[in-house]
Parts: structure tokens; C-alpha cells; sequence
């Protein structure tokens, strides 16, 4: 029997038991919602793993533990099946992973190996900002002063803005200017005013770098260059461009007149580089990598895709959404949502193979 051969293989980062209806039955399936799907079988001790069986009024007392979660899962994410082994009543309760963060009695829980841990603090909010509860880029930044922004880089970027979007330059103070930008809020400057607006944001977030590595094989990974980019988010994305490119080979393609084209579309690489710096997730204090293999370029971009987005499925859902529209005004961004199909159609024309994406999972 199926549910006999499940009992008998134990708990496990997707298996958990319970003897009985308790608080620590909200704990796993919360922790299940919000680390992966799992299924919980109530009515088992959990070291003879032994069929002892529950009550049918106790099928109320679970309703109300679900109902206690918050937010309220989806109607499909749980489903709870009635099952008698020994003319014991079992119930079998089947959780799907969420694309919401949940907590049971205020307190956030995931599954690791196969207990349940509340997370701490900072993993609240980073889990919060994957699953664009909160938007980093919008925070206030409370350790620096209005001062710090800077008003050349202002400058700079509202003629570019002028250039590529035709947007007129309003005659404003530069801190209302900021304000109207989203670099500034109550008199502070935001996460996206200090990563856009300071000549050098690793001062306040240290860890918004790139960071690229050329390796000479897949197999020894022997590094022949490493360079670490700092700056504005503007500078890091052309110096991470510049150098990228350079090291691309070139083949001459000869119709009338000789030219030289890139083994990858550079448009490829410009597209790839602007979404790692725009849709990252800046509370993961990892920085983005851009490893060149010999026959591949792979960057790694902290964070997962937005809830509800993926390579077959990209709606336009900004982890960042003032970097974003900072990216869009000055060109680098075309078109909201199009990267990823733009992408894949110059890797067609080129006749090279489509870009892959693999998810970053966040530590449990």
C-alpha cells in the first residue's frame, strides 16, 4: 500500500509526522509553504513510526491551524486526504510551496533536513523582498544624509534621459529632483538613491559589485583574469559591458564589404548584465558573477525570478522597480518584460543556442 510504504520510509526535508493535533502542526505546514512542498500525515508516532490514529473532531482543530496561517494559503496549496489503516483514522495533508511568505503565531518557519526552524530577523526581510513583499530599492537608507547624493550623476543622468527618452529637464532644485525620481523620500535618500546616485555605493552596500572571472577551461577552472567593479550602478553596468565584450571572440563575415561580428550578439550581453544589476536581489549580500568559459558566459545573479515569473512566463514584475525605471529612462531597458524574449530571438538569428536560466534557492 502507498501510504503504508511512505510511513515505513521516515521523515525527511518532505515527510513529517505527527501523533497527534498541536501548535507544532502549524509549524510544519507553515514551514512547508514556505520552503517546498510536503507532506505532513497526522495520526503517527513519529520514532516506531507506528499508526495510532486521531479523532474526527480533530479534523476541526486542523481546519482552524490552517486558517490561523497568514497570509491565508491558497485554496490548491493544501489539500487534506482521510485515509483508515487498521480502522485508524489518518489524515494526509499535501502542501504546496507558496509563492507568498506565511507565518503560524506571527512566526515565519521553513523546513530544514527534517525539522522546522523559525527564521531570524534578516531572513524575514530577505525572504519578504523574493517574494516582493517589500522593495528594497523604495527603503529608506538611514545611515547616510541627502548630502550624499550626488548631483553631477543627476546631471548626467537627466541628460540621457533627455537624449534617449525626450524627457524635458525640469527646472527644480536637485533635491526635489530627486524626489521625484525616487532616489529620495522624506528628506532621505533611498537604497535606489544611494546604488544610482553616489559616486561609490559599496561605502553603504558593500556588496553591490560584479564581479568577472575568466576561466581558461570548464574542467581545471584555472583563472586567467579576475576584476572586481565598483561604482554606480550606471558605471558597473558599462564597465561590465566594456570588458565582457573585450573578451569575445570576433569572426569576419564577408557580404560585400568585410565585418567583424561577436561570437554572442552583444546585444545578448548588454541585456543580461542590466537585468542582473536591475532585478537582483540586493538583501542576498552576494554579488553578481560573470564567469567567461572559453565556449560560455554565465552569470549569477543573486536572488529567485519574481513570484509568478519565469523564462516561459516574463510579465513584467521589478523586484526593484525604481532601479528599474532609472534603467529604463536613460535606454539600457527597451521595453518592459522584453528582455528575455529579445534575447533568445538575436541568439536565434545568430544561430547559437538560447539563453538557460537556472533559479538561485535561497538558503534554509
Amino acid at each position: 500500500m502507498e501510504i503504508l510504504k511512505l510511513i515505513s520510509s521516515g521523515e525527511s526535508q518532505t515527510l513529517e509526522f505527527k501523533e497527534g493535533v498541536s501548535r507544532s502542526l502549524g509549524k510544519s505546514i507553515c514551514a512547508f509553504l514556505n520552503s517546498n512542498d510536503g507532506t505532513v500525515i497526522v495520526g503517527i508516532e513519529d520514532r516506531k513510526k507506528r499508526v495510532i490514529g486521531i479523532k474526527k473532531s480533530d479534523m476541526e482543530k486542523i481546519e482552524n491551524i490552517i486558517s490561523s496561517l497568514y497570509p491565508r494559503p491558497k485554496p490548491g496549496n493544501i489539500k487534506i486526504e482521510l485515509h483508515r489503516i487498521d480502522n485508524k483514522l489518518i489524515a494526509i495533508i499535501r502542501i504546496k510551496k507558496s509563492e507568498k511568505l506565511h507565518t503560524y503565531g506571527n512566526v515565519a518557519y521553513v523546513r530544514t533536513g527534517s525539522s522546522d526552524r523559525p527564521l531570524m530577523l534578516d531572513e524575514v526581510i530577505e525572504r519578504a523582498a523574493e517574494s516582493l513583499l517589500i522593495k528594497f530599492d523604495e527603503l529608506i537608507f538611514h545611515d547616510a544624509d541627502l548630502d550624499v547624493l550626488d548631483s553631477e550623476i543627476l546631471e548626467r543622468y537627466l541628460k540621457l534621459r533627455k537624449e534617449r527618452r525626450n524627457i524635458l529637464i525640469p527646472s527644480l532644485p536637485a533635491e526635489d529632483i530627486f524626489k521625484l525620481v525616487g532616489a529620495s523620500r522624506d528628506g532621505m535618500p533611498t537604497n535606489a538613491g544611494i546604488l544610482f546616485f553616489t559616486e561609490r555605493p559599496q561605502k553603504y552596500i558593500p556588496h553591490a559589485k560584479i564581479r568577472i572571472v575568466e576561466l581558461q577551461s570548464i574542467e581545471k577552472r584555472d583563472i586567467s583574469d579576475e576584476r572586481e567593479i565598483e561604482g554606480n550602478l550606471m558605471d558597473m553596468f558599462d564597465s561590465a559591458l566594456k570588458i565582457v565584450l573585450s573578451k569575445l571572440r570576433k569572426s569576419a563575415r564577408i557580404n560585400i564589404y568585410r565585418r567583424e561580428e561577436y561570437e554572442i550578439p552583444p546585444e545578448i550581453i548588454r541585456e543580461a548584465i542590466a537585468n542582473a544589476i536591475i532585478h537582483r536581489n540586493y538583501l542576498d549580500e552576494r554579488e553578481i558573477i560573470i564567469f567567461i568559459y572559453p565556449d560560455k558566459i554565465e552569470i549569477i545573479n543573486p536572488g529567485e525570478f519574481p513570484p509568478g515569473v519565469d523564462p516561459k512566463n516574463p510579465v513584467h514584475k521589478p523586484r526593484n522597480p525604481v532601479i528599474s525605471r532609472l534603467f529604463f529612462d536613460i535606454g539600457i531597458v527597451e521595453k518592459y518584460g522584453s528582455g528575455i524574449l529579445s534575447m533568445n530571438a538575436a541568439a536565434s538569428d545568430a544561430g547559437i543556442d538560447p539563453v538557460s536560466y537556472t533559479h538561485l534557492t535561497l538558503p534554509t
